[in-house]
Parts: C-alpha cells; sequence; structure tokens
C-alpha cells in the first residue's frame, strides 16, 4: 500500500475525484493511515464508494458540497461540513485558497504512447485543484479508460503512483415504471438536434434511456 505520510503533512488539505472518478485504492490507504497523518482535511465530492466512514472523522475533518450518496451517512452522524456554495463555485474556492488542495488524490488511465495519463472518467474540480497542488499521488487503474482530458498528466506530475486494476464506483440508478412512464413522456418536450443536461438520479436515467435509437441529441 502506498504510504500517503512521505507527502501528506500535518493540516493538509487532499481533494480527490468524485463519483466514478474515485481513486478507491488510495482513499482505502487515507483512511487506513488516516491516524498518523496529523489531521488532515478531505474534501469528497459526491461520494458512492462507501469507503469514508462517521468513525474516520477521529481523525480527519470531512467536508463537501452535497449529501448525496455515501455522503448522507456521514451528513446524519454529523461529522461532514457541508460548504454552502454552489458546485459551480468549487472551482473559485480551490483557486482563491478557501478550499485548500495542498494534495490531489486522481484515479487515472494508462498512460497512451505519448505517455500521457487521462484523467478518464472525470476531471470538474479537478483542473483547478491540480493548479494549486504542492503534490500529486495517482492511482493507475488499467480498467479506467483514456480519454482527452484536460489536463492530461505526465509521470512526472506524480510525487507517488500506486498500479491498481479494479471496477471504478458505479452509480447504479434503476428506474422504475414510474420513471420509465415520465422518460417516455418526456419524449415530446424534447426536439430533435436538442442538448440535454442530467442530474444526477433514477429520473434523469429515465429520461435519457427513452431516447435510445434517436440521433443528433447533445
Amino acid at each position: 500500500m502506498v504510504d500517503l505520510s512521505s507527502v501528506v503533512r500535518p493540516g493538509d488539505g487532499i481533494i480527490w475525484g468524485q463519483a466514478c472518478a474515485e481513486p478507491q485504492t488510495l482513499v482505502e490507504a487515507l483512511v487506513a493511515q488516516r491516524a498518523r497523518l496529523g489531521g488532515v482535511g478531505a474534501f469528497l465530492g459526491s461520494s458512492y464508494s462507501g469507503i469514508v466512514k462517521p468513525e474516520h472523522a477521529d481523525h480527519l475533518r470531512l467536508t463537501s458540497y452535497c449529501g448525496t450518496g455515501a455522503n448522507r451517512a456521514l451528513a446524519d452522524a454529523g461529522v461532514l461540513e457541508i460548504l454552502p456554495a454552489p458546485y459551480s463555485q468549487l472551482g473559485a474556492l480551490i483557486r482563491g485558497g478557501k478550499l485548500k488542495s495542498d494534495v490531489v488524490m486522481v484515479q487515472v488511465s494508462p498512460p497512451n504512447a505519448s505517455g500521457e495519463y487521462s484523467l478518464g472518467l472525470g476531471v470538474e474540480y479537478l483542473a483547478p485543484a491540480l493548479e494549486k497542488a504542492r503534490a500529486v499521488v495517482a492511482e493507475v487503474n488499467d480498467r479506467v479508460p483514456w480519454t482527452f482530458t484536460e489536463p492530461l498528466l505526465r509521470r512526472e506530475a506524480f510525487s507517488l503512483l500506486v498500479e491498481s486494476s479494479r471496477a471504478p464506483v458505479r452509480l447504479d440508478y434503476k428506474s422504475d415504471a414510474l420513471g420509465q412512464a415520465i422518460g417516455a413522456n418526456a419524449i415530446q418536450f424534447i426536439p430533435e438536434q436538442a442538448t440535454l443536461e442530467c442530474g444526477i438520479g433514477a429520473l434523469p436515467n429515465a429520461v435519457v434511456a427513452a431516447h435510445k435509437g434517436r440521433g443528433g441529441l447533445g
């Protein structure tokens, strides 16, 4: 297991990718080593792995912008600070230093022929976090696809690296009969060539699924 104490300093703020971009092996290392890391802060994003549990707040200061997914158990236990800011402001909070990004943990794909590692399944607030980070810890997961993310990273960007082969976190929202009926009904309101913006949950998935076979949607 990677030794995070070689890069993490007492009081650091640690940020990692959310949802299916969560570096599970590194998060497991963080909770296992938390007692000797010196009271660090951890920004979770929207978490679905369930790796971080309420009892881990004994040595970790847990923060997020939401209580969705596995974060609900943390919020219900009173150990999760939820930032009073919308998702759209996370980049500004990181760049302004109000949300500390001393160490960033990322899940990346194996490198391409040019030696570039892709962030694979999610960039989001990681882009500004990587700009501010003192250290970057990478989990190179051979089950993460190489995608054209911005930024792309090179080996020299990583202070530590661990290799893994595990299924990314899955957001398994299954719609019921009512959701499927709503999705089917929504088609009449969505014209050809429309661009859809989808939130998190079973209902958005049902609406998207109802459009299977339709072309030209963005």
